[in-house]
């Protein structure tokens, strides 16, 4: 028997790592490349807009990137998460590996929570099903996902 090993250094697209995106338990489907596809052009043109943003702002060009701080959650992990209020979901769009959860690297240095919202809602073209956006501003983060069937869908808190 041979051990599969997974190369943990696999670029998704020109800026997120396969790395990023896996889950607190280790856990990442070998379908994840696959599933994640829909939101990584997404997660490219959201920082692209808000470089554009920034460079508007500052006068020059920062090439700032976007920390990814949940991506695939397998469903016991999920199940266990408080946000989900003891509620065992096992289902959702991040154990479907559809979905982010973001905030720019620099820590709001450069860019304010409310424009880097503003970027993720602008990038989502005309907000049309399957894209959906969630602001969690007590956490500091903006959850964008391709959920299809789910309809499309903003939320904030």
């Amino acid at each position: 028997m041979s051990n599969l090993r997974v190369d943990w250094s696999v670029k998704l697209s020109p800026h997120l790592w396969i790395e990023e995106c896996r889950c607190k338990d280790g856990s990442l489907p070998s379908s994840f490349p696959e599933t994640i596809k829909p939101v990584l052009w997404l997660f490219e043109v959201i920082r692209s807009k808000m470089n554009a943003v920034i460079e508007a702002r500052h006068g020059r060009f920062f090439d700032e990137g976007i920390t990814v701080t949940s991506g695939y959650r397998s469903p016991a992990y999920n199940g266990k998460l408080p946000s989900n209020r003891g509620k065992k979901i096992k289902t959702g769009a991040h154990p479907a590996g559809t979905a982010l959860d973001t905030h720019p690297s620099n820590g709001y240095r450069l860019i304010t929570y409310e424009d880097y919202y503003a970027c993720v809602v602008d990038s989502c073209v005309d907000f049309k099903e399957p894209y959906r956006v969630g602001k969690y501003t007590k956490s500091g983060f903006v959850h964008v996902d391709c959920w299809y069937g789910h309809g499309s869908r903003r939320w904030g808190r």
